[in-house]
Protein backbone atom coordinates (compact mmCIF):
# COMPACT_ATOMS: atom_id res chain seq x y z
CA UNK A 1 0.00 0.00 0.00
CA UNK A 2 1.56 3.61 -0.99
CA UNK A 3 2.32 5.88 2.27
CA UNK A 4 -0.08 8.39 1.71
CA UNK A 5 -3.31 5.43 1.28
CA UNK A 6 -1.79 3.84 4.68
CA UNK A 7 -1.75 7.24 6.50
CA UNK A 8 -5.71 8.45 4.99
CA UNK A 9 -6.59 4.61 6.81
CA UNK A 10 -4.45 5.32 9.79
CA UNK A 11 -5.81 9.04 10.25
CA UNK A 12 -9.32 7.57 9.76
CA UNK A 13 -8.51 4.57 12.26
CA UNK A 14 -7.92 7.26 14.62
CA UNK A 15 -10.99 9.24 14.00
CA UNK A 16 -13.16 6.84 14.25
CA UNK A 17 -15.23 6.50 11.13
CA UNK A 18 -14.89 7.04 7.41
CA UNK A 19 -14.35 10.70 6.62
CA UNK A 20 -17.02 10.83 3.42
CA UNK A 21 -18.57 14.19 3.54
CA UNK A 22 -18.18 18.02 4.49
CA UNK A 23 -19.26 17.55 8.29
CA UNK A 24 -16.29 14.61 8.63
CA UNK A 25 -13.96 17.27 7.11
CA UNK A 26 -15.28 20.09 9.69
CA UNK A 27 -14.45 17.66 12.63
CA UNK A 28 -10.83 16.10 11.49
CA UNK A 29 -10.01 20.43 10.70
CA UNK A 30 -11.26 20.86 14.38
CA UNK A 31 -9.16 17.27 16.06
CA UNK A 32 -6.51 18.23 13.77
CA UNK A 33 -5.90 21.64 15.04
CA UNK A 34 -6.02 21.14 18.95
CA UNK A 35 -4.13 17.88 18.60
CA UNK A 36 -1.18 19.21 16.46
CA UNK A 37 -2.15 23.08 16.76
CA UNK A 38 -1.66 23.33 13.44
CA UNK A 39 -4.21 24.23 10.70
CA UNK A 40 -5.05 22.34 7.53
CA UNK A 41 -7.48 23.87 4.59
CA UNK A 42 -11.01 22.53 3.96
CA UNK A 43 -10.23 21.92 0.41
CA UNK A 44 -6.66 20.59 1.23
CA UNK A 45 -8.60 18.05 3.29
CA UNK A 46 -11.20 17.33 0.68
CA UNK A 47 -8.53 16.55 -1.96
CA UNK A 48 -6.54 14.21 0.36
CA UNK A 49 -10.08 12.52 1.03
CA UNK A 50 -10.97 12.18 -2.80
CA UNK A 51 -13.85 14.63 -2.05
CA UNK A 52 -12.44 16.66 -4.77
CA UNK A 53 -10.26 16.24 -7.43
CA UNK A 54 -6.74 14.80 -5.86
CA UNK A 55 -3.68 16.78 -5.82
CA UNK A 56 -0.30 15.47 -4.80
CA UNK A 57 -0.47 16.88 -1.35
CA UNK A 58 2.54 19.03 0.47
CA UNK A 59 5.22 18.01 2.70
CA UNK A 60 3.56 20.17 5.59
CA UNK A 61 0.53 18.74 4.91
CA UNK A 62 1.54 15.54 5.32
CA UNK A 63 3.61 16.11 8.64
CA UNK A 64 0.76 17.53 9.99
CA UNK A 65 -1.32 14.88 8.99
CA UNK A 66 1.45 12.48 10.30
CA UNK A 67 1.22 13.96 14.05
CA UNK A 68 -2.45 13.51 14.36
CA UNK A 69 -1.70 9.80 14.02
CA UNK A 70 0.92 9.78 16.29
CA UNK A 71 4.42 10.48 14.46
CA UNK A 72 6.92 12.97 14.27
CA UNK A 73 6.71 13.82 10.86
CA UNK A 74 5.93 11.75 7.59
CA UNK A 75 9.90 10.73 7.32
CA UNK A 76 9.22 8.83 10.53
CA UNK A 77 5.82 7.89 9.52
CA UNK A 78 6.70 6.15 6.25
CA UNK A 79 9.76 4.69 7.86
CA UNK A 80 8.62 3.57 10.86
CA UNK A 81 4.96 2.78 9.67
CA UNK A 82 5.83 -0.95 11.14
CA UNK A 83 5.22 -0.35 14.48
CA UNK A 84 1.59 -0.08 13.36
CA UNK A 85 1.89 -3.81 13.34
CA UNK A 86 2.43 -3.54 17.08
CA UNK A 87 0.11 -0.84 17.46
CA UNK A 88 -2.47 -3.12 15.84
CA UNK A 89 -1.65 -5.62 18.09
CA UNK A 90 -1.84 -3.68 21.46
CA UNK A 91 -5.46 -2.25 19.97
CA UNK A 92 -6.43 -5.45 19.22
CA UNK A 93 -5.66 -6.83 22.73
CA UNK A 94 -7.31 -4.37 24.07
CA UNK A 95 -10.31 -5.46 22.74
CA UNK A 96 -10.54 -9.18 23.60
CA UNK A 97 -9.59 -8.10 27.06
CA UNK A 98 -12.72 -6.12 27.25
CA UNK A 99 -14.63 -9.25 25.63
CA UNK A 100 -16.83 -6.39 23.67
CA UNK A 101 -16.23 -4.99 20.61
CA UNK A 102 -17.94 -1.28 20.15
CA UNK A 103 -18.58 0.55 16.64
CA UNK A 104 -15.13 2.27 16.81
CA UNK A 105 -13.23 -1.30 17.30
CA UNK A 106 -15.49 -2.50 14.04
CA UNK A 107 -14.85 0.08 11.85
CA UNK A 108 -10.74 -0.50 13.23
CA UNK A 109 -11.01 -3.82 12.36
CA UNK A 110 -12.29 -3.10 8.65
CA UNK A 111 -9.56 -1.05 8.38
CA UNK A 112 -7.38 -3.56 8.12
CA UNK A 113 -9.13 -5.82 5.36
CA UNK A 114 -5.84 -4.05 3.26
CA UNK A 115 -3.49 -5.00 5.43
CA UNK A 116 -2.10 -8.64 4.29
CA UNK A 117 -2.20 -9.38 8.14
CA UNK A 118 -5.70 -9.19 7.94
CA UNK A 119 -6.62 -12.97 8.00
CA UNK A 120 -4.02 -13.04 10.91
CA UNK A 121 -5.58 -10.43 12.91
CA UNK A 122 -9.46 -11.57 12.14
CA UNK A 123 -8.28 -15.32 13.04
CA UNK A 124 -6.84 -14.38 16.54
CA UNK A 125 -9.80 -12.39 17.28
CA UNK A 126 -12.46 -15.22 16.43
CA UNK A 127 -10.74 -17.92 17.61
CA UNK A 128 -10.61 -15.73 21.21
CA UNK A 129 -14.08 -15.22 21.04
CA UNK A 130 -14.80 -18.86 20.38
CA UNK A 131 -13.05 -20.15 22.92
CA UNK A 132 -14.58 -17.51 25.47
CA UNK A 133 -18.09 -18.59 24.14
CA UNK A 134 -18.45 -14.72 22.98
CA UNK A 135 -21.65 -15.21 20.82
CA UNK A 136 -22.41 -11.07 20.74
CA UNK A 137 -18.77 -10.59 19.84
CA UNK A 138 -18.20 -13.30 17.16
CA UNK A 139 -21.58 -12.05 15.46
CA UNK A 140 -20.10 -7.87 15.63
CA UNK A 141 -17.21 -9.51 13.91
CA UNK A 142 -18.81 -11.34 11.08
CA UNK A 143 -20.24 -8.57 9.57
CA UNK A 144 -21.58 -8.14 5.96
CA UNK A 145 -18.28 -6.75 4.84
CA UNK A 146 -16.50 -9.84 5.75
CA UNK A 147 -18.54 -11.87 2.98
CA UNK A 148 -17.10 -9.24 0.41
CA UNK A 149 -13.37 -9.46 1.22
CA UNK A 150 -11.18 -11.40 -1.46
CA UNK A 151 -11.92 -14.95 -1.88
CA UNK A 152 -8.46 -16.19 -0.61
CA UNK A 153 -9.09 -14.12 2.58
CA UNK A 154 -12.34 -16.06 3.09
CA UNK A 155 -10.21 -18.70 2.60
CA UNK A 156 -8.20 -18.37 5.05
CA UNK A 157 -10.70 -17.98 7.25
CA UNK A 158 -12.69 -20.77 7.00
CA UNK A 159 -9.96 -22.92 7.19
CA UNK A 160 -8.50 -22.14 10.52
CA UNK A 161 -12.39 -21.25 12.10
CA UNK A 162 -13.89 -24.51 10.84
CA UNK A 163 -11.06 -26.35 11.65
CA UNK A 164 -11.56 -25.00 15.42
CA UNK A 165 -15.59 -25.52 14.93
CA UNK A 166 -14.81 -29.22 15.03
CA UNK A 167 -14.24 -29.07 18.90
CA UNK A 168 -17.68 -27.68 19.59
CA UNK A 169 -19.63 -29.78 17.08
CA UNK A 170 -20.80 -32.89 19.79
CA UNK A 171 -19.77 -30.99 22.68
CA UNK A 172 -21.74 -27.78 23.06
CA UNK A 173 -24.08 -27.35 19.86
CA UNK A 174 -26.18 -25.00 21.74
CA UNK A 175 -23.54 -22.73 20.90
CA UNK A 176 -22.88 -22.71 17.24
CA UNK A 177 -26.68 -23.27 16.62
CA UNK A 178 -26.15 -19.60 18.00
CA UNK A 179 -23.35 -18.48 16.48
CA UNK A 180 -25.05 -19.80 12.76
CA UNK A 181 -27.65 -17.17 13.33
CA UNK A 182 -25.52 -14.60 11.90
CA UNK A 183 -25.51 -15.62 7.79
CA UNK A 184 -22.09 -13.92 7.54
CA UNK A 185 -20.52 -16.66 9.50
CA UNK A 186 -22.45 -19.72 7.53
CA UNK A 187 -21.41 -18.29 4.11
CA UNK A 188 -17.76 -17.33 4.85
CA UNK A 189 -16.99 -20.86 7.32
CA UNK A 190 -20.17 -23.28 7.54
CA UNK A 191 -20.52 -23.20 3.51
CA UNK A 192 -16.94 -22.72 2.45
CA UNK A 193 -15.61 -25.36 4.89
CA UNK A 194 -17.59 -28.41 3.86
CA UNK A 195 -16.51 -30.86 6.21
CA UNK A 196 -16.76 -34.53 4.83
CA UNK A 197 -14.77 -35.94 7.08
CA UNK A 198 -16.86 -34.89 9.97
CA UNK A 199 -20.20 -34.89 8.39
CA UNK A 200 -21.61 -37.50 11.29
CA UNK A 201 -19.61 -35.60 13.94
CA UNK A 202 -21.91 -32.68 14.25
CA UNK A 203 -21.54 -30.66 11.38
CA UNK A 204 -24.89 -32.45 9.47
CA UNK A 205 -26.54 -31.31 12.53
CA UNK A 206 -25.41 -27.69 11.82
CA UNK A 207 -26.41 -27.97 8.37
CA UNK A 208 -29.77 -29.27 9.28
CA UNK A 209 -30.07 -26.33 11.96
CA UNK A 210 -29.13 -23.64 8.97
CA UNK A 211 -31.61 -24.91 6.91
CA UNK A 212 -34.33 -23.73 9.49
CA UNK A 213 -32.67 -20.43 9.45
CA UNK A 214 -31.51 -19.56 5.70
CA UNK A 215 -33.27 -17.18 3.52
CA UNK A 216 -31.21 -17.02 0.30
CA UNK A 217 -32.31 -19.87 -1.74
CA UNK A 218 -29.13 -20.73 -3.41
CA UNK A 219 -27.98 -21.46 0.04
CA UNK A 220 -30.73 -23.90 0.90
CA UNK A 221 -30.16 -25.69 -2.52
CA UNK A 222 -26.55 -26.17 -1.24
CA UNK A 223 -27.84 -27.36 2.49
CA UNK A 224 -30.44 -29.64 0.77
CA UNK A 225 -27.92 -31.27 -1.88
CA UNK A 226 -25.32 -31.59 1.05
CA UNK A 227 -27.88 -33.38 3.25
CA UNK A 228 -28.95 -35.56 0.41
CA UNK A 229 -25.74 -36.75 -0.46
CA UNK A 230 -24.58 -37.91 3.15
CA UNK A 231 -27.74 -39.76 3.51
CA UNK A 232 -26.49 -41.23 0.03
CA UNK A 233 -23.34 -42.35 2.09
CA UNK A 234 -24.90 -43.85 5.50
CA UNK A 235 -27.30 -45.48 3.14
CA UNK A 236 -30.30 -43.09 4.99
CA UNK A 237 -33.31 -42.63 3.24
CA UNK A 238 -33.34 -39.39 1.53
CA UNK A 239 -36.08 -36.82 0.94
CA UNK A 240 -35.97 -35.97 -2.54
CA UNK A 241 -39.15 -33.63 -2.39
CA UNK A 242 -36.80 -30.87 -0.64
CA UNK A 243 -34.75 -30.74 -3.97
CA UNK A 244 -36.46 -28.75 -6.98
CA UNK A 245 -36.84 -30.70 -10.44
CA UNK A 246 -34.79 -28.35 -12.04
CA UNK A 247 -32.72 -24.94 -11.76
CA UNK A 248 -34.91 -23.03 -13.58
CA UNK A 249 -35.13 -20.37 -11.53
CA UNK A 250 -32.33 -19.81 -9.73
CA UNK A 251 -29.96 -17.41 -10.56
CA UNK A 252 -25.74 -17.34 -10.36
CA UNK A 253 -25.88 -20.97 -9.11
CA UNK A 254 -21.83 -22.12 -8.97
CA UNK A 255 -20.85 -25.49 -10.47
CA UNK A 256 -19.95 -27.48 -8.04
CA UNK A 257 -23.45 -26.78 -6.56
CA UNK A 258 -24.60 -27.66 -10.05
CA UNK A 259 -22.53 -30.81 -10.35
CA UNK A 260 -24.18 -31.95 -6.96
CA UNK A 261 -27.67 -31.53 -8.34
CA UNK A 262 -26.89 -33.69 -11.19
CA UNK A 263 -25.42 -36.40 -8.75
CA UNK A 264 -28.49 -35.93 -6.51
CA UNK A 265 -30.22 -37.15 -10.17
CA UNK A 266 -28.04 -39.94 -11.15
CA UNK A 267 -28.69 -41.23 -6.99
CA UNK A 268 -32.11 -41.49 -7.40
CA UNK A 269 -32.30 -43.90 -9.98
CA UNK A 270 -31.09 -47.93 -10.17
CA UNK A 271 -31.30 -48.68 -13.50
CA UNK A 272 -28.28 -48.05 -15.85
CA UNK A 273 -29.87 -47.09 -19.00
CA UNK A 274 -32.16 -44.19 -17.21
CA UNK A 275 -28.81 -43.05 -15.41
CA UNK A 276 -26.78 -42.84 -19.01
CA UNK A 277 -29.81 -40.57 -20.08
CA UNK A 278 -29.86 -38.03 -17.14
CA UNK A 279 -25.88 -38.37 -17.67
CA UNK A 280 -25.91 -37.21 -21.44
CA UNK A 281 -28.41 -33.98 -20.21
CA UNK A 282 -25.59 -33.63 -17.66
CA UNK A 283 -22.67 -33.25 -20.14
CA UNK A 284 -24.48 -30.84 -22.05
CA UNK A 285 -25.03 -28.89 -19.19
CA UNK A 286 -21.51 -28.57 -18.59
CA UNK A 287 -20.61 -27.17 -21.57
CA UNK A 288 -21.32 -23.17 -20.04
CA UNK A 289 -19.17 -23.84 -17.00
CA UNK A 290 -15.82 -24.58 -15.21
CA UNK A 291 -15.17 -28.37 -15.99
CA UNK A 292 -13.27 -28.31 -12.74
CA UNK A 293 -15.65 -27.39 -10.29
CA UNK A 294 -18.65 -28.76 -12.33
CA UNK A 295 -17.12 -31.94 -12.11
CA UNK A 296 -15.61 -31.60 -8.97
CA UNK A 297 -18.54 -33.64 -6.70
CA UNK A 298 -19.95 -35.22 -9.97
CA UNK A 299 -16.57 -37.24 -10.51
CA UNK A 300 -16.70 -38.80 -6.96
CA UNK A 301 -20.55 -39.56 -7.22
CA UNK A 302 -19.79 -41.60 -10.07
CA UNK A 303 -17.38 -43.78 -8.31
CA UNK A 304 -20.26 -44.64 -5.62
CA UNK A 305 -22.36 -45.50 -8.57
CA UNK A 306 -19.40 -47.47 -10.22
CA UNK A 307 -20.19 -46.19 -13.64
CA UNK A 308 -16.47 -46.40 -14.35
CA UNK A 309 -17.97 -45.87 -18.41
CA UNK A 310 -19.44 -42.55 -17.51
CA UNK A 311 -16.21 -41.41 -15.95
CA UNK A 312 -14.83 -42.61 -19.23
CA UNK A 313 -16.03 -40.38 -21.19
CA UNK A 314 -16.07 -37.73 -18.71
CA UNK A 315 -12.14 -38.02 -18.35
CA UNK A 316 -12.16 -38.38 -22.87
CA UNK A 317 -13.18 -35.31 -23.41
CA UNK A 318 -12.17 -33.07 -20.72
CA UNK A 319 -8.98 -34.19 -19.49
CA UNK A 320 -7.15 -31.12 -20.11
CA UNK A 321 -9.70 -29.17 -18.91
CA UNK A 322 -10.10 -30.62 -15.80
CA UNK A 323 -6.13 -30.84 -15.26
CA UNK A 324 -5.94 -27.42 -15.54
CA UNK A 325 -6.45 -26.52 -12.17
CA UNK A 326 -4.84 -23.39 -10.50
CA UNK A 327 -7.16 -22.33 -7.14
CA UNK A 328 -7.08 -22.96 -3.70
CA UNK A 329 -8.26 -26.66 -3.88
CA UNK A 330 -6.10 -27.59 -6.23
CA UNK A 331 -4.98 -30.74 -4.89
CA UNK A 332 -8.21 -31.78 -3.84
CA UNK A 333 -9.49 -31.38 -7.51
CA UNK A 334 -6.05 -33.21 -8.89
CA UNK A 335 -6.58 -36.40 -6.16
CA UNK A 336 -10.00 -36.95 -7.39
CA UNK A 337 -9.55 -36.63 -10.99
CA UNK A 338 -6.28 -38.10 -10.61
CA UNK A 339 -8.29 -41.43 -8.74
CA UNK A 340 -10.98 -41.77 -11.30
CA UNK A 341 -8.16 -41.87 -14.23
CA UNK A 342 -7.01 -44.59 -12.32
CA UNK A 343 -9.90 -46.46 -12.26
CA UNK A 344 -10.34 -46.29 -15.71
CA UNK A 345 -6.99 -47.76 -16.29
CA UNK A 346 -7.74 -50.51 -13.68
CA UNK A 347 -11.20 -51.51 -15.32
CA UNK A 348 -9.59 -51.45 -18.54
CA UNK A 349 -6.86 -53.45 -17.20
CA UNK A 350 -4.37 -51.09 -18.76
CA UNK A 351 -1.90 -52.03 -16.02
CA UNK A 352 1.15 -49.65 -16.47
CA UNK A 353 -0.49 -46.64 -16.68
CA UNK A 354 -3.03 -46.99 -13.49
CA UNK A 355 -0.02 -47.22 -11.83
CA UNK A 356 2.07 -44.64 -13.58
CA UNK A 357 -1.17 -41.90 -12.47
CA UNK A 358 -1.40 -43.77 -9.04
CA UNK A 359 1.82 -43.10 -8.10
CA UNK A 360 1.27 -39.09 -9.29
CA UNK A 361 -1.58 -38.47 -6.79
CA UNK A 362 -0.38 -36.50 -3.97
CA UNK A 363 -3.10 -37.99 -0.82
CA UNK A 364 -1.56 -35.57 1.77
CA UNK A 365 -2.15 -32.39 0.08
CA UNK A 366 -5.62 -32.20 -0.08
CA UNK A 367 -8.45 -29.59 1.56
CA UNK A 368 -8.43 -30.92 5.43
CA UNK A 369 -12.00 -31.35 5.49
CA UNK A 370 -11.68 -33.84 2.99
CA UNK A 371 -8.83 -35.95 4.15
CA UNK A 372 -11.00 -39.13 5.14
CA UNK A 373 -13.49 -38.90 2.27
CA UNK A 374 -10.48 -38.84 -0.48
CA UNK A 375 -8.26 -41.25 1.08
CA UNK A 376 -11.79 -44.08 0.75
CA UNK A 377 -11.49 -43.51 -2.98
CA UNK A 378 -7.81 -43.25 -3.32
CA UNK A 379 -7.75 -46.81 -0.94
CA UNK A 380 -9.81 -48.22 -3.63
CA UNK A 381 -7.80 -47.58 -6.10
CA UNK A 382 -4.47 -48.81 -4.03
CA UNK A 383 -6.52 -52.48 -3.35
CA UNK A 384 -7.07 -53.08 -7.03
CA UNK A 385 -3.62 -52.34 -8.14
CA UNK A 386 -1.69 -53.69 -4.67
CA UNK A 387 -1.18 -57.73 -5.08
CA UNK A 388 0.95 -58.09 -1.82
CA UNK A 389 -0.91 -55.80 1.24
CA UNK A 390 -4.36 -56.02 0.27
CA UNK A 391 -4.99 -56.95 4.10
CA UNK A 392 -3.30 -53.86 5.29
CA UNK A 393 -5.10 -51.26 2.57
CA UNK A 394 -8.29 -53.70 4.02
CA UNK A 395 -7.86 -52.36 7.35
CA UNK A 396 -7.14 -48.62 6.73
CA UNK A 397 -10.18 -48.71 4.67
CA UNK A 398 -12.65 -50.46 6.81
CA UNK A 399 -10.97 -48.00 9.85
CA UNK A 400 -12.01 -45.25 8.13
CA UNK A 401 -15.33 -46.13 6.81
CA UNK A 402 -16.46 -46.80 10.00
CA UNK A 403 -14.72 -43.49 11.71
CA UNK A 404 -16.93 -41.59 8.66
CA UNK A 405 -20.33 -43.64 9.56
CA UNK A 406 -19.84 -43.83 5.57
CA UNK A 407 -21.91 -47.59 4.96
CA UNK A 408 -21.60 -47.05 1.17
CA UNK A 409 -17.91 -47.78 1.82
CA UNK A 410 -18.66 -51.12 2.82
CA UNK A 411 -15.68 -53.92 2.64
CA UNK A 412 -18.19 -55.78 -0.38
CA UNK A 413 -18.06 -52.50 -2.19
CA UNK A 414 -14.22 -52.16 -1.80
CA UNK A 415 -13.39 -55.95 -2.45
CA UNK A 416 -16.04 -56.23 -5.30
CA UNK A 417 -15.73 -52.66 -6.77
CA UNK A 418 -14.73 -53.91 -10.83
CA UNK A 419 -17.07 -57.40 -10.22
Amino acid sequence: MESTDFLRNQIETTFGSGINNGKDIKLLQQQLEEKTQAYIGYNTLRRFFGLLPSTKPNQSTLDVLSKYVGFQDFYLFTHQKRYSDLETTLKLARIKNSNLISKNDTYFIHSLIASEQFTSYFNSMAEYFLHRKNVKCLHQLFTSKIKNIERYQQLQICVQIGTLLRNYYLNDLAFLTQVIQNDCFREVVLYNFVDYDYFNHGYINLIKTSISIEKNRNHLLFLHLILFHNNFLTKCESNNKMLPLNLKGYKSVHPIVKGRFQLSKLTLINENKIQTKIFQKTLKLAKTDNKAEFYFELIPGLILLRRVDLLRKILRQHLVSLFEVNDYNRFTHLAIFQIALCLVYIDEESWPKAKTQFSQININQVFISYDSYIKLFYLIADYHLNTTKKNEVLEEYMNISRATKFQLFSKDFLMNYFA
